[in-house]
């Protein structure tokens, strides 16, 4: 068994005045550096299954309730594909539960997930920052592949713990 994750991020793009922060996310028109339309065109891109193979594609940063479109797009790759799951994020950093749930309700795709909140981990000089979930959860699924058989669910104090994760906000 072999799992492939996709992810984005932390990348700068062509017109970026400069990357944000996870936790300083607030643009509509990029996210991380990067023009959030050029994320159409990377999803353009990954839907030839000949040329690229992944089982789990996700993009951090790109909210729902600030980049919708991007957000169906992504969810739309994976339908589309068939054979991929799309991990999403929903709101921000301070989303309320009820914001959370109300865009989730908006979503319905068996090719999709969402986790919330956002959670803590540490940067490569030992500081605390906050990330989505959507930045953790493929290697929670990739670990449960390594250890599993695909249709177990990453779950459970086996395959549901999140190494390098200090809390949850």
């Amino acid at each position: 068994k072999e799992t492939t994750l996709i992810g984005f991020s932390g990348a700068t793009g062509a017109g970026s005045t400069s990357p944000e922060l996870f936790g300083a996310i607030s643009s509509n028109t990029e996210c991380q550096g990067v023009a959030v339309t050029a994320y159409t065109d990377v999803f353009n891109i990954l839907a030839n299954k000949d040329e690229f193979k992944f089982n789990v594609i996700a993009a951090p940063g790109i909210l729902y309730d600030a980049h919708a479109s991007t957000v169906n797009g992504l969810i739309a790759l994976a339908e589309n594909r068939g054979d991929c799951i799309a991990v999403v994020d929903l709101g921000g950093v301070d989303a309320t539960i009820g914001n959370v749930v109300a865009d989730a309700k908006l979503l319905n795709s068996s090719f999709a997930a969402t986790y919330f909140p956002w959670v803590v981990v540490a940067t490569e000089y030992g500081q605390p920052v906050y990330v989505p979930a959507s930045t953790v959860i493929p290697g929670v699924y990739a670990f449960t592949d390594s250890v599993a058989a695909p249709w177990f669910a990453p779950a459970g104090l086996v395959r549901g713990g999140i190494p390098g994760v200090q809390k949850a906000k």
